[in-house]
């Protein structure tokens, strides 16, 4: 059965379109649910917990893996704190080290306490609260108080602090650079930067709020129902992937949580004849724009091209000989180079005689080849 194919869709309605297509050529297939697992980890407690928590993992890892803060940056301003992501690996968290990942989860911790701090300030039961600054408050780019985080971002990402810095060529004139070909400024890419985040920092203090009964939502807006030191209220923070130290939770007063999510996907499983009926490139325009996973549309379409190649080569044989024996077709492509050559690279398959004889046997089910081991033919 090496011929055989299998494709996961995320919708199911996709993986029946694509069961028609195959169809419509002649191919067997049958869509099938699936089910697999996405397991999240958590760590729930007050803020001033968390924050006491994250510090003690972060020393605890700056200590093997000493790291340094960024070149101009002062202590707790470093660049992923002031962002949440660092500008060169855009956040990644497979390619940052644990360290890195937990001091910007604690840079969106802080933000968040801000957030709920300023919000809570002054108010009293039954007060509506408003959370997230307004537009147009101190250290908005473009001002003359720009913080050190901006400052930190700008160099980071190394350009120049002019807000129409002009792209090379730009022509020049007696009034300065032509707007034709100008570009965002550092303080527009740090601005828009700053609204988006303030907005996501509002939501989540929201939540926060909402779901600890500290506030309810009403017409006018969100009222307050209770007061409560901001750095005692309860929240969580995602650390899926990261080896915390369960030592380390206790003595800070939160808890860990193990979330596991049951799933389902789509498998649409097609008998070998896909590899005679269909090409790389036929198989490829029926699934643009479907929710087929990546990991199975790659695979499918390195199969046939693959795949092809050993086919073409035992359909040739059996062409030119007319009869031969099964031993006869695997010595035949066991003694052909099968490469694929372009500008970039040399692809080259090899195969088993296990595989050879596997494959004979699916192309003779799939009605291209007939006769016994010893007496085979094209049909």
């Amino acid at each position: 059965m090496v011929l055989e194919e299998t494709l996961v869709f995320g919708e199911a309605e996709d993986a029946d379109r694509f069961v028609t297509f195959l169809k419509g050529r002649g191919v067997r297939a049958r869509r099938r649910v699936t089910s697999f697992i996405t397991e999240e980890t958590r760590v729930r407690g007050p803020i001033a917990g968390l924050f006491d928590w994250l510090n003690a993992e972060i020393e605890e890892r700056e200590e093997d893996e000493d790291l340094s803060l960024e070149a101009g940056a002062e202590p707790g301003e470093d660049i992923d704190d002031i962002l949440g992501f660092e500008p060169d690996t855009f956040g990644e968290p497979e390619i940052l080290s644990e360290s890195r990942r937990l001091r910007r989860i604690r840079a969106m911790l802080a933000r968040q306490y801000m957030v709920i701090s300023q919000a809570l300030e002054t108010k009293q039961v039954g007060d509506l609260v408003v959370l997230g600054s307004p537009p147009g408050n101190q250290n908005q780019p473009g001002s003359k108080t720009m913080d050190q985080g901006q400052r930190n971002l700008l160099a980071a990402l190394d350009i120049s602090k002019a807000p129409d810095s002009r792209v090379d060529g730009d022509p020049v004139t007696d009034n300065g650079p032509s707007k034709a070909k100008t570009r965002p400024g550092p303080e527009m890419l740090i601005g828009g930067f700053r609204d988006l985040q303030r907005e996501l920092d509002g939501l989540v203090a929201r939540q926060t709020l909402v779901e600890q009964g500290i506030v309810e939502e009403t017409a006018e807006g969100l009222r307050l129902l209770r007061t409560v030191a901001p750095d005692e209220i309860e929240t969580e923070v995602t650390v899926t992937g990261i080896e915390i130290s369960p030592g380390l939770v206790q003595d800070h007063g939160v808890r860990t949580d193990f979330l596991i999510h049951y799933e389902t996907d789509y498998a649409v499983e097609c008998e070998g004849s896909i590899h005679l009926a269909c090409s790389a490139d036929e198989v490829e325009e029926a699934l643009l724009g479907t929710s087929v996973t990546p990991e199975s549309f790659d695979g499918l379409l390195f199969d046939l091209s693959t795949k092809s190649q050993v086919i073409g080569v035992l359909l040739e044989a059996l062409e030119r000989e007319g009869r031969t024996t099964l031993e006869a077709l695997v010595g035949e492509v066991q003694a052909t180079r099968l490469e694929t050559n372009s500008p970039e690279a040399t692809v080259v398959v090899e195969t088993t005689p296990e595989f050879v004889r596997a494959l004979v046997e699916d192309l003779r089910k799939a009605g291209a080849i007939t006769g016994n081991e010893r007496k085979m033919r094209r049909a």
